[in-house]
Parts: C-alpha cells; sequence; structure tokens
C-alpha cells in the first residue's frame, strides 16, 4: 500500500483527506522522482561501456549465470527440519529458464 506520490506523479491531491489522483499517463502516473534529463548527455559513454564489455549478449550471458548460481544456492538452503528456507517463485528450475524469465528474484 502506497503512502506517498513524488516527482510530478499526481495530479491532485488534498492535505485533509486521504485523497490523491494520479496523472493518467502510465509513464507519468509510475514516475517516482524527477526524469533523469540530464543523463542523456552521457548516454554515449553508456553505450561505449556496454561494447567494452562486450557487447549486450555477453552482458546477458553474465546475468544468466549469476541468475544461475543465486538460484542454486538459495534452493540449497534448508532449515534445520529439512524444509526450505526460502521459497523461489518463477522458472529458474527450467533448463531454459533464461529464455522465459529475465533475472529477477520474488
Amino acid at each position: 500500500q502506497k503512502v506517498f506520490w513524488g516527482g510530478g506523479s499526481v495530479a491532485l491531491a488534498t492535505a485533509d483527506d486521504d485523497f490523491h489522483v494520479l496523472k493518467c499517463k502510465p509513464t507519468e502516473a509510475l514516475e517516482d522522482g524527477t526524469v533523469a534529463f540530464l543523463d542523456i548527455a552521457v548516454l554515449k559513454y553508456g553505450f561505449q561501456m556496454i561494447e567494452k564489455l562486450g557487447g549486450i549478449n555477453s552482458i546477458q550471458k553474465h546475468v544468466e549465470a549469476l541468475t544461475r548460481y543465486m538460484y542454486t544456492r538459495l534452493h540449497g538452503l534448508h532449515h534445520s527440519n529439512g524444509l526450505p528456507l526460502v521459497v523461489i517463485y518463477g522458472k529458474h528450475h527450467l533448463v531454459n529458464h533464461a529464455e522465459v524469465q529475465g533475472g529477477v528474484f520474488n
């Protein structure tokens, strides 16, 4: 339950009541903070870094490896009674996990 809104995401709010109206466009309504428009000037350097790291495919393979490692480690954690310590939602157990989901854990 969200209790605050910032960065111009609200079209209307009152201080007396728990009332607010978010902006209509999802990109505006979901924005929490000022858009980083100054970062546009350094996009060139970001793209250069991607190339320096071996390109987007190289980065993707690294993320896949980190995801597989994290899943394996978390999946192996158990309480002293043998029950799993964590519940991992997603399709990390699939061989083709990288094709069906990104490197996010829930």
